[in-house]
């Protein structure tokens, strides 16, 4: 049914709202007189809030200003609604409803039980218009309450620093000797990177994302594969870009791993359409001893150890522009 106003200006903004709502309303019931809701859990739950434009204002107020979410559970426990939540709190939320238990740890998200009426809300910071801009902004200096614009940003960073140090491994019981193949390749989508004939691109994560073809074909990147030699297990594969905070993400990753005796770190690049050597990544990999590293206006490749927190490199220089090809069947030869 359409949706219109006793006035009579209706506007088909609103008939999608109420529009919405009913055949949201058709579902639940749906579900009910199914008998589905008996032993299922529903959660309803909007995707970001009231949207602070002339439309709106127009239909609700010009002093709309909403950023909550809307959220709706149904069959689930009972808690204390006044409770700040954030959308991150859903997975555990529906743990509890559904009464799984389970020793699994999220960033931000929180159970019902551990939070607090006090919780500070971590989302983008220009939308939170209380806080202030701090005049010095010191990324060494402690974050603490009360927050400001500065800190947001830091804690922001700081989770996707963190969500990047994940990422899918698989524990080969056969690669006792595995043989990996490289190329790096100044050409998008055309870099190889493989273990086995198996290949290892699509499994690679940027700030916690799947590198897809996609990805590759219109950005560039840096890989970083982390290596153990004693286990032949993959540790980290980990993707990166030329922008800011990238080459922090990267030296996280390298922090991880460098005090493992066993760890191998390979490092491969592809495309060079989109982007300028930074000199933060020239100043990285001159502290790692590179002397060849000139991406991305030549491709590049290489293979770091760390002994006794010294880095041990070892490259492979680009001939005119070429692609830089490499088999690896045993990593003791570059000691």
């Amino acid at each position: 049914p359409t949706y219109t106003p006793p006035r009579g200006n209706g506007h088909k903004f609103l008939d999608g709202i109420h529009c919405t709502d009913y055949l949201l309303g058709q579902f639940v019931d749906k579900l009910q007189s199914s008998q589905i809701l008996d032993n299922t859990t529903v959660f309803i739950t909007s995707d970001h809030g009231v949207f602070n434009v002339s439309l709106i204002k127009d239909l609700f107020g010009a002093n709309i200003d909403v950023h909550q979410l809307f959220g709706l559970i149904i069959n689930g426990h009972a808690f204390d609604k006044s409770l700040p939540l954030g959308l991150y709190d859903m997975p555990p939320l529906l743990l509890d409803a559904l009464e799984i238990d389970t020793n699994v740890n999220f960033i931000n998200g929180k159970p019902i039980d551990k939070i607090k009426p006090d919780r500070f809300i971590l989302r983008e910071s220009d939308m939170i218009s209380g806080l202030k801009n701090s005049v010095d902004c010191h990324e060494d200096s402690v974050i603490s309450p009360p927050y400001d614009k500065c800190e947001v940003d830091r804690l922001i960073t700081k989770t996707w620093q963190h969500a990047a140090s994940f990422s899918n491994y698989k524990h080969d019981d056969d690669a006792i000797n595995p043989q990996f193949e490289l190329v790096a390749s100044l050409k998008n989508n055309q870099s190889v990177f493989t273990i086995n004939d198996e290949s290892q691109l699509d499994l690679f994560l940027l700030e916690g994302y799947p590198v897809t073809s996609h990805e590759r074909k219109f950005h560039d990147h840096l890989f970083l594969l982390v290596y153990d030699t004693h286990f032949n297990q993959i540790l980290e594969r980990s993707a990166f870009r030329l922008v800011p905070n990238h080459d922090d993400f990267f030296k996280q990753a390298l922090r991880r791993h460098k005090d493992n005796e066993h760890a191998v770190f390979l490092i491969m690049t592809e495309g060079s359409k989109h982007s300028e050597t930074k000199q933060e990544w020239i100043d990285l990999f001159e502290q790692l001893n590179s002397q060849y590293f000139n991406y991305p206006d030549k491709p590049y490749l290489a293979i770091l150890k760390f002994k006794e927190n010294t880095p041990v490199i070892q490259e492979w220089k680009a001939k005119d522009y070429q692609d830089i090809k490499v088999s690896i069947d045993d990593f003791n030869q570059y000691d």
